[in-house]
């Protein structure tokens, strides 16, 4: 909860909130603020960064946890990707926050780094990525002028996997209770998210069992999911500094931009799309998980869907 300045506001009471189950007001049984603090890892005069600990503990602060989710996108966008992600390390992740780089689709594990507060760790998972070969969703494939058997097949076996990764990903942060968690997912194009969710922007199961299973976990288990487009305004794969001006998008790349805002939409979250202040968007991602209101209330619906 926000001010129209961007602030949290921190002084809401449980009268103050409604919760619906099926269109019906729920008595609101547990109200809690949680509000994280940012803690700064402090620089010596004589370094050009911290100093890292040489003791680990499993005592510190409560932090944020974030999941910087890689997914197979053009080689020529690796660079402008690398600073984005670069930057989110340097300057948003606190010192009693922890993240992990994993990779979606066809990435290689070997480069992936499990959760850590250590930003040397991260930086270096960050700096091996290199992109692959992009998968067009199949709606937009078939919209095409009558690609070949093999490039279809090839395309859906891609785009299934992707959607397994993506699965397998959400399922795991769910399992970790307690708290929000945080997929800063990049990638360029992901499929059909309009028919796996309902009117409400729920999800419902009609194929796409994958994608379908994704939401549902992170919907269920508090993961809130950030799509970001790493092609930004521009081509080529600037850097992104500077605001220009979009190029032309066609339906397909409405359709593109559509889709993760639906997948952000649905999990909580918000689509890093059409800009390149990254920072910015970054700002109101750890800004949205560092203070913000847990409810409870019994359920009153006697079915049990697993």
């Amino acid at each position: 909860v926000s001010d129209p300045q961007g602030n949290p506001v921190t002084d809401l009471r449980a009268d103050d909130c409604e919760v619906l189950e099926d269109g019906r007001p729920q008595a609101i049984t547990s109200f809690a603020l949680v509000n994280i603090p940012i803690e700064r890892t402090e620089r010596p005069l004589y370094s050009p960064s911290a100093i890292e600990p040489d003791v680990q503990t499993n005592t510190h602060g409560e932090g944020r946890v974030y999941v910087i989710a890689l997914d197979e996108v053009d080689p020529q966008l690796v660079p402008r990707t690398r600073l984005f992600l670069r930057r989110f390390v340097q300057a948003h992740v606190a010192a009693n926050d922890i993240a992990a780089v994993a990779y979606i689709g066809r990435g290689r594990a070997r480069d992936a780094q499990d959760f850590t507060s250590n930003r040397r760790l991260l930086l270096q998972a960050i700096d091996k990525f290199s992109g692959g070969f992009t998968s067009m969703p199949m709606p937009a494939a078939a919209a095409l002028a009558a690609p070949g058997p093999l490039q279809t097949s090839e395309n859906e076996a891609l785009s299934r996997a992707r959607m397994r990764s993506l699965r397998d990903l959400t399922e795991f942060m769910a399992r970790m209770r307690g708290r929000r968690k945080s997929m800063i997912y990049v990638t360029e194009t992901l499929g059909d998210v309009f028919g796996v969710l309902d009117y409400n922007g729920g999800a419902r199961s009609i194929g796409f069992d994958d994608l379908h299973a994704a939401i549902t976990a992170a919907t269920r288990g508090n993961v809130s999911i950030y799509p970001v487009d790493p092609r930004g305004l521009t081509t080529g794969g600037g850097s992104g500094d500077a605001e220009i001006a979009p190029e032309p998008a066609g339906p397909a790349g409405l359709a593109r931009i559509q889709e993760l805002r639906a997948l952000a939409e649905a999990t909580g979250g918000f689509a890093v799309v059409n800009t390149n202040t990254f920072d910015e968007a970054f700002t109101r991602i750890v800004r949205e998980n560092s203070a913000y209101y847990v409810l409870g209330f019994s359920s009153a619906n006697a079915r049990r869907q697993r």
